[in-house]
């Protein structure tokens, strides 16, 4: 067998990868071919062993300046238990440690097998009994003031060098446990998945010349995600549009900005967002945005991944 880092985009070994990988369904497949085969403005590497060319074991580390998503860790089933992706997550993480990587994200089941091979590489639930999970080569209370050290910030459609660059945000330790809620994003998790479906609509706006559906508060000078502001049509009610912003606690005066510069709304449409009640300043945002409190869906979603604590979450509607 050989090892091989298959730098991204690589039209060359394209359709072998994909093909490997096609079992995870979509989004996974599209995220795939668009790193795979055009420019994304990320660092896409896919750590392969193969045999003759045929790929049999892999994991994919998409970066920018640093900071990184690691996924699509997977064996064809004859060749488990061999260790072949101890082999290709030690020439990673060496490789990521190399080249001045600072922060690392996934997500796993927790306690489950993968969660303790994961953690045996160094990585650690970013919470008590969490299933996402990070490594940091120096600190994550270092990386984190170096990260969103920013003093100033530029607003910009959501794309694929915010797809790990917003991973940092969502899994930090930040006030706020409903943060993009018609993404999934609630509590302290990766962003890995839920950006998916957001970039994807995003990207084929801008192919139709539309208004697209997400906004990025990035670090004018770096690549931080400070903020991500979006609205999506609700997956129950007609003519009703979903409508997130969540903001790093240093850069929650420039969520009104975020929003601003979301397309406006169709003539007619109901919007409606969702806030922890005692998260004061994404309340307050909305509230300058005219939305008004309409009810309050009591002790709705957990405020950590350990114990019974709930939150409270008011329900904001603009017409």
């Amino acid at each position: 067998m050989e090892l091989a880092l298959i730098r991204a985009p690589n039209e060359s070994w394209a359709e072998r990868i994909e093909t490997m990988l096609r079992h995870k369904g979509d989004p996974w497949n599209w995220q795939n071919s668009e790193l795979l085969r055009r420019e994304s403005g990320v660092t896409a590497t896919f750590f392969l062993l193969h045999r003759d060319a045929v790929p049999f074991s892999n994991i994919m580390l998409v970066e920018k300046a640093g900071a990184g998503i690691l996924g699509h860790v997977w064996t064809s089933p004859a060749d488990r238990r061999a260790g072949a992706s101890t082999i290709l997550m030690e020439v990673l993480l060496e490789d990521f440690r190399r080249r001045g990587g600072r922060a690392l994200v996934l997500g796993t089941d927790f306690d489950r097998t993968p969660w303790h091979y994961y953690r045996s590489h160094g990585f650690e639930p970013v919470e008590p009994e969490s299933g996402y999970m990070a490594l940091y080569p120096d600190s994550r209370d270092a990386f984190e003031r170096a990260w969103f050290n920013a003093t100033e910030a530029v607003v910009e459609p959501l794309d694929w060098p915010h797809w790990p660059a917003a991973a940092p945000l969502f899994v930090g330790d930040f006030e706020g446990v409903v943060k993009i809620a018609a993404a999934g994003l609630i509590g302290r998790r990766s962003s890995e998945e839920p950006l998916l479906p957001l970039i994807h609509e995003e990207r084929h706006q801008r192919e139709v010349g539309g208004p697209g559906c997400a906004r990025v508060l990035r670090d004018a000078t770096g690549s931080a995600v400070l903020g991500l502001a979006c609205q999506r049509g609700h997956a129950l009610w007609p003519d009703t549009t979903v409508v997130d912003v969540y903001c790093h606690p240093r850069w929650w005066h420039r969520a009104a900005e975020l929003l601003a510069e979301l397309p406006a709304a169709a003539p007619g449409a109901r919007l409606v967002a969702y806030a922890d009640s005692k998260h004061a300043a994404k309340c307050v945002v909305l509230q300058q945005a005219g939305f008004v409190e309409t009810s309050r869906l009591p002790r709705w979603v957990k405020a950590a991944a350990k114990g019974d604590a709930r939150v409270d979450v008011t329900v904001f509607v603009k017409s």
